[in-house]
């Protein structure tokens, strides 16, 4: 019995301490060794951004960065797109030559606008070079550029046929005008009529092939033009198109450094431009064995002349003469032949260069006083 009742307080006792001891927890599984590991490189990189954005947070405190406001309505600007054209390297004025060339107006009815530039000394004559001046056809001289640069650029082939319409048939100068409406021009074609013999027809079929007068206005200002405007297709008699003397050396002189053009489309435009028909203006105030590369214009409120000179004795110049005149005054003619001849004699006088002694030395003594 007792063994009995023993037995049954034993396990009256072990319930009693089961029933108070804390319940054992479930037994966890084993973490791999290389996921404990990549748990502390993430707890350590955490750790380091908050320190770091904490050091940027306080350094930016100290020294905080300007804010940038603008107007309403107001974006950054962009900067204007560079010109194609470089500046006339105009150095050294011509006063005297200046002065005479404004004598030679005869009349109070004529209005000068003229640049010379010697491309190789800078030496330069001018009077009133930037104003605004009716074109005429001397316009055709930065359209023709504008289509030799399509050219380069494959917009544009030479063999290319244009159809003559009637909104581009022109009267007054040329012979495209003479033929049969949906007639076939190539580009060459119409390209060189405009210029040698000033062919308006032709002018304006190369206006629309360029993609209109927007287009080729846009090619002007691309270039850096300031005054040249093409404003309506030719003939244009009452002198919308606009332009200056500045202008038109500055294209040359562009052209002459070997801008905007490939050497073959340079080469191509001084020989159309050597073909001009037109010889009444500049070329006869030119001395022999000289050589002229140009446009004129012709309209009865201006007449003008522009191009490139090689003078006998080695020196090339820019010439650009406009004339606004009233009724057709022929003045305005005679008085370009005048200004072309007054201008190359000056240039035609001997150059000035330092001697050197014996020694190889520049010495002051001029070869040749002028």
């Amino acid at each position: 019995m007792v063994g009995v009742e023993q037995r049954s307080r034993l396990r009256r006792r072990a319930a009693q301490r089961a029933s108070t001891s804390p319940p054992k927890r479930p037994r966890r599984a084993r973490v791999p060794r290389w996921k404990r590991i990549l748990g502390r490189l993430v707890i350590l990189g955490l750790g380091g951004s908050v320190l770091l954005g904490g050091l940027t947070s306080l350094w930016q405190g100290t020294n905080p960065t300007p804010a940038v406001t603008l107007p309403d309505g107001v974006g950054v600007p962009s900067p204007d797109p560079p010109s194609l054209l470089p500046p006339l390297d105009l150095k050294h004025p011509q006063v005297s030559l200046q002065a005479e060339l404004a004598a030679l107006n005869p009349s109070p009815r004529l209005t000068v606008s003229a640049l010379f530039l010697d491309v190789d000394t800078g030496e330069y004559a001018q009077l009133d070079p930037e104003a605004v001046f009716p074109a005429a056809s001397t316009i055709k001289v930065p359209i023709l550029v504008a289509l030799l640069e399509a050219v380069d650029q494959q917009r544009v082939a030479w063999t290319e046929g244009l159809t003559l319409t009637s909104a581009l048939l022109a009267g007054e100068a040329g012979i495209l005008k003479g033929r049969p409406l949906g007639s076939q021009i190539s580009v060459l074609e119409a390209g060189t009529l405009m210029s040698v013999i000033s062919d308006n027809t032709g002018t304006n079929l190369i206006i629309d092939r360029l993609g209109g007068i927007p287009a080729v206005n846009e090619r002007f200002q691309a270039w850096g033009l300031r005054q040249t405007q093409l404003n309506a297709l030719l003939p244009d008699l009452a002198g919308t198109n606009t332009t200056s003397a500045t202008d038109m050396v500055r294209l040359l002189y562009g052209i002459e450094q070997g801008k905007i053009l490939s050497r073959r489309s340079r080469d191509h435009f001084w020989t159309i431009l050597f073909r001009t028909r037109v010889q009444t203006l500049l070329t006869p105030g030119l001395g022999e064995g000289s050589r002229i590369y140009h446009k004129t214009g012709d309209i009865g409120s201006m007449v003008g002349d522009v191009g490139m000179i090689d003078m006998a004795n080695g020196r090339r110049y820019l010439a650009a003469v406009l004339v606004k005149r009233d009724h057709n005054n022929r003045q305005a003619n005679e008085l370009i032949r005048q200004m072309s001849r007054l201008v190359y004699q000056y240039w035609d006088r001997p150059v000035t260069l330092p001697a050197q002694d014996p020694s190889g030395q520049p010495s002051d003594q001029p070869l040749a006083q002028p």
